[in-house]
């Protein structure tokens, strides 16, 4: 399925411009569903495209919002641009622990 969406796009960013084309852009390209998968969008040929990652993002906050992004968004340091704690790759945030009533 990659590779007809791959040559069906050309290998370009098909975000459209408000001039009427498209962005066209060959760097750091992603698949993108157009009806996000999260709300239900199939993964089909014909409704996945190739974008840039900075249009993939555009295209997700047009979706989802900002304030939700932001929890999945690094800034250039790595760091998420949301301020909740987040556990290193590879560790598990500690579990709580029930304790057993005597009794």
């Amino acid at each position: 399925m990659k590779r007809a969406v791959w040559i069906r796009d050309g290998g370009r960013c098909q975000y459209p411009l408000d001039s009427g084309g498209i962005c066209g852009s060959t760097y750091q390209l992603e698949f993108d569903h157009r009806k996000a998968q999260a709300l239900g969008g199939p993964p089909t040929i014909k409704n996945i495209r190739l974008l840039c990652r900075a249009h993939n993002q555009r295209a997700a906050r047009e979706v989802f919002g900002d304030a939700l992004m932001d929890r999945y968004t690094r800034r250039s340091n790595g760091e998420l641009f949301d301020s909740a704690p987040v556990a290193p790759a590879g560790t598990q945030p500690p579990r709580a622990v029930k304790k057993k009533r005597s009794g």
